[in-house]
């Protein structure tokens, strides 16, 4: 089984994120974050500000009856995820680059977390999911304009860029400075 990742005969094999089984979970739990980042441009000189989630691998488990007890997120106070932890310490990469990044833009007035299955399955193998909200184009925006103005798909891109830029800058002591490659990012959304 050479390359599987398994111990066969007491013979250490080196594990890749490439060798994980695609139709299933990966080994890794998730972790989950989230925090706000502004940006400008030039049809937001005052600045920008959208929410930033960031799914990423853990190898820690939920301690409901620890002190403190872990948590797992609700998002936009609909969608229990107990798979997952927030605030969770992140794994080692097996990527030899760092965590692969696949980024994630919503559908019109739809919500960041609104794909998170998708999300933990890529941080289950490995990978950093980052999905961004698009301010004034979401579900939970009570002003948002429904004849989409031409500004929502001009900031749609841009917002995306800042929340990977967000990611990129993280201060040196953030647990999860450093350890994902953003130098190719795989991108998706509806």
């Amino acid at each position: 089984l050479s390359g599987s990742g398994c111990n066969t005969e007491d013979e250490s094999v080196d594990e890749s994120g490439l060798d994980y089984d695609l139709q299933a979970e990966g080994p890794f739990r998730v972790g989950y974050r989230t925090w706000e980042t502004t940006y400008s441009h030039a049809g937001a000189p005052d600045g920008r500000t959208v929410p930033v989630h960031v799914w990423y691998p853990t190898e820690d488990t939920h301690e409901l009856r620890g002190e403190p007890p872990t948590e797992y997120p609700i998002y936009i106070g609909l969608f229990t995820d107990g798979e997952t932890i927030i605030d969770a310490s992140p794994a080692a990469p097996v990527y030899a680059d760092g965590y692969p990044v696949i980024a994630y833009s919503h559908g019109a007035r739809g919500v960041a977390e609104g794909s998170y299955r998708l999300m933990r399955y890529f941080a289950s193998h490995g990978w950093m999911a980052i999905s961004v909200g698009h301010v004034g184009d979401r579900l939970i925006d009570p002003e948002r304009d429904s004849r989409h103005p031409l500004s929502h798909w001009f900031d749609r891109p841009l917002d995306v860029s800042a929340g990977l830029d967000a990611v990129e800058i993280l201060a040196s002591g953030d647990p999860l400075s450093g350890l994902s490659d953003t130098s190719r990012v795989l991108l998706t959304g509806h």
